[in-house]
C-alpha cells in the first residue's frame, strides 16, 4: 500500500476517533479556545518529568548491565515515550529495541526482552498505585475487596518476579547471571519504576490542575490518570493518540466525579501537556544522542585496507 494512502487512513481514523469522542460526550470544543490557564502548574512539572526520564534510564541500565550510559538510556527512553504517543497501534514500542541496537550496540533479542521487562514492571506498579488510590478514595470498597485485591497483587508480583528474572537474563550482557543477582537487580529496577511512576503521577496531578480541574487529591489524580494510561497501553491508539487518549482521560475523570463533556475538554488539554512535555525532554535527549554518536565516530579505528599482493 502506498505511503500516502497509509497516512490518509491513519489521519482519517484519528479524525473519526475525535468525532466519536466529542459527539458521544456532547463536548463544546469552543472551550478549548479559553487559554486563561495557570501555566505555573505546567512549568512545575518539568523537573518532575526529568525525574521520570532519569528513572527510566536507571531502570534500563539495571536491566541491560552497568556498562551502559544512564544518560544515553534516558534519552532513548524519552524518544520511546514520544514514539508511543505518535505512532498508531502501539507500533512505537518497537522504537526502544531499535534505538538500543543502533546507539547502544544491544541486540534486538536483548532489547525486546528489556522492553517486555520494562512493561511488566510498569503494569505491576500501576496496578499497585491504582489499588492504593482506590483504598484511599473509596474506603468502603477496600473493606469489602481487600483480600481479593491483595491476593491478586501478590500473585501478579510473584509471576512478574519469575518472568522478569528470566527476561533479564536474556537482556543482560552478563551471560550467566545468578538467580540471586537477578532478583536483586529486578528489585532495584522495580524500585526505579516506582520512583518514575510516582513522579509521573505527580506530573499528571499538575497537568489536571493546569487543565482547569481543581480540588482533586493526589490519589484521585492517580485514578483519573489510570484511564489515560490504560488508553495509551491498549493497541487501539490512533495516530498521535488523537481521540483515544481523550476518551481514556474522560473515563478516568468521570470516575472521580467530572462529567463526560468537561472530561473530554480536559482530555484534549492533558493530551497537549503530555505531548509538549515529551517534546521539551526530547531536546536534551537529542543532544545526548548526537554527542554519543559523535564520540563513537571519533573512537572508531581507522580503516586500513591490506595492500594488494
Amino acid at each position: 500500500m502506498h505511503v500516502g494512502i497509509k497516512l490518509f487512513l491513519a489521519f482519517a481514523a484519528a479524525a473519526l476517533a475525535v468525532w466519536l469522542v466529542v459527539g458521544l460526550a456532547d463536548a463544546d470544543l469552543s472551550l478549548l479556545l479559553d487559554l486563561d490557564l495557570e501555566w505555573r502548574f505546567l512549568l512545575a512539572s518539568i523537573p518532575l518529568y526529568s525525574v521520570v526520564a532519569l528513572s527510566r534510564g536507571v531502570r534500563l541500565r539495571l536491566i541491560l548491565g552497568k556498562d551502559h550510559s544512564t544518560s544515553l538510556l534516558s534519552a532513548v527512553s524519552v524518544f520511546h515515550s514520544l514514539a508511543t504517543h505518535i505512532l498508531p497501534f502501539r507500533t512505537g514500542e518497537a522504537v526502544l529495541p531499535v534505538m538500543l541496537r543502533r546507539y547502544d550496540a544491544t541486540g534486538l533479542a536483548r532489547g525486546s526482552a528489556a522492553l517486555i521487562s520494562v512493561r511488566l514492571m510498569d503494569f505491576a506498579v500501576i496496578f499497585g498505585a491504582v489499588a492504593l488510590s482506590v483504598s484511599l478514595v473509596h474506603r468502603a470498597f477496600l473493606a469489602e475487596w481487600w483480600p481479593w485485591l491483595g491476593a491478586g497483587f501478590l500473585a501478579c508480583l510473584a509471576g512478574l518476579a519469575a518472568l522478569t528474572v528470566s527476561l533479564m537474563r536474556t537482556a543482560s550482557h552478563n551471560s550467566r547471571p545468578t538467580t540471586h543477582n537477578s532478583l536483586a537487580v529486578a528489585a532495584a529496577a522495580l524500585a526505579a519504576t516506582a520512583v518514575g511512576w510516582t513522579a509521573l503521577f505527580g506530573c499528571y496531578h499538575l497537568f489536571i490542575q493546569w487543565a482547569g480541574i481543581h480540588g482533586l487529591s493526589y490519589a484521585e489524580s492517580v485514578l483519573a490518570a489510570a484511564g489515560g494510561v490504560a488508553a495509551g497501553f491498549l493497541p487501539t491508539n490512533t495516530l498521535l493518540s488523537l481521540g483515544t487518549l481523550e476518551a481514556g482521560w474522560a473515563a478516568g475523570l468521570y470516575v472521580v466525579g467530572i462529567d463526560a463533556s468537561h472530561g473530554v475538554i480536559a482530555g484534549f488539554r492533558l493530551h497537549a501537556a503530555i505531548f509538549l512535555m515529551n517534546l521539551i525532554c526530547a531536546v536534551p535527549a537529542l543532544a545526548i544522542i548526537r554527542r554519543t554518536r559523535g564520540s563513537a565516530v571519533r573512537q572508531a579505528p581507522p580503516c586500513n585496507p591490506s595492500p594488494l599482493p
